[in-house]
């Protein structure tokens, strides 16, 4: 059963990842895509053929404490699909810095359930999401030879890592991910691209101040 619902995952996102051959113009959901699938690739594969202890490449860091180090394996699964579960101004400083773009998941939740501020559209969000995304893992150390993450913020740096950190726990970067559950017709991926707050601070424009935000989404356990 198991390995069954890991195939079907593999396969959705095969789906998912666009015949980039045939178009000269890749759209930014299906570079999303693209992203999703190399990072979810090696885990799902190697997890459906019950080979990932013995497959992944893993990564501990220095201070790690002296836990179980097969921690690691149900972090990097779990997370991995608490990310890609749809379809069933990046901080970098900080604790947890090495979980990279899951800094981004209030974000990719309000996004993904319609309920994003009224004065902060889909174009905005995309672009700055985009960008971040192709600033983070574009020609960057982020992924080691066998194809998973490594430990660092933007390649492989890990001097970052907390005491609790191990490359399966770093998957949780994936929660950006979660606006694919939206079709590509929805207005998320098709709405032009709109300067987010920086652009606009940076380039000398007018930008709304910050306020408070209070997430009031409610999440129900379908289980």
């Amino acid at each position: 059963m198991k390995k069954t619902i890991v195939l079907s995952v593999c396969l959705l996102l095969l789906m998912l990842v666009p015949a980039s051959a045939k178009k000269k113009e890749v759209s930014d959901r299906a570079d999303w895509s693209a992203l999703a699938w190399k990072m979810s690739q090696p885990v799902l594969e190697n997890m459906a053929k019950g080979e990932l202890q013995a497959k992944m490449q893993t990564e501990f860091s220095p201070s790690f404490d002296n836990r179980n180090k097969k921690v690691l394996y149900m972090e990097c699964f779990g997370r991995l699909m608490a990310g890609i579960a749809p379809w069933l101004s990046l901080p970098n400083d900080g604790r947890s810095i090495s979980y990279r773009m899951a800094a981004m998941q209030p974000l990719a939740l309000m996004a993904w359930y319609k309920t994003l501020p009224k004065d902060l559209s889909n174009g905005q969000v995309l672009a700055a999401l985009t960008k971040s995304l192709h600033r983070m893992f574009d020609d960057q150390n982020n992924f080691n030879e066998s194809g998973y993450l490594t430990i660092g913020f933007c390649g492989h740096q890990p001097n970052v890592a907390d005491w609790y950190t191990n490359n399966g726990s770093l998957y949780m970067t994936s929660l950006v991910f979660m606006p694919l559950g939206l079709p590509a017709t929805d207005p998320f991926w098709t709405d032009a691209a709109q300067p987010w707050t920086q652009v606009k601070a940076w380039g000398g424009k007018p930008f709304p101040k910050d306020q408070r935000w209070a997430d009031t989404i409610k999440t129900a356990d379908k289980w």
